[in-house]
């Protein structure tokens, strides 16, 4: 019973350790995506962007830690822009950020894997 328990806790440790390294990453990888949206919007024939804000007293105020602020490119092109191209950028930025932070912590998960059978390889030596 004690085992199942212990399977239950390391579980547990492995859940919250690796939900750690996901925010640390995705908070890291901000700039990438504040960068990501800079070049669409360049690409965007219906907005220019202005100035990019990451972890300044703009960003945080506004309860983020970046963004890109960005204008029409012509009088009315807001209403001209289809509803649904924000929800694209984002969606390619945040799958993105998201990727790395899979790959970062299938990499962490390999190395504690690998660092647990070496210390149960042994711990059967003694």
């Amino acid at each position: 019973m004690d085992e199942v328990n212990d399977s239950r806790e390391n579980k547990l440790h492995l859940f919250f350790i690796f939900f750690l390294i996901s925010i640390v990453v995705m908070t890291v990888t901000t700039p990438l995506h504040e960068a990501l949206h800079w070049i669409m919007s360049e690409i965007d024939p219906y907005v220019e962007p202005v100035e990019i804000h990451l972890f300044d007293e703009k960003s945080l105020s506004s309860g983020s830690v970046g963004y890109t602020l960005v204008r029409e490119a012509y009088p009315g092109s807001f209403k001209d822009r289809p509803i649904w191209s924000n929800a694209v950028q984002e969606i390619i930025c945040c799958s993105i950020q998201m990727i790395i932070a899979i790959m970062v912590c299938i990499k962490a998960f390999a190395l504690l894997k690998r660092k647990h059978q070496k210390v149960l390889y042994a711990a059967s030596l003694v």
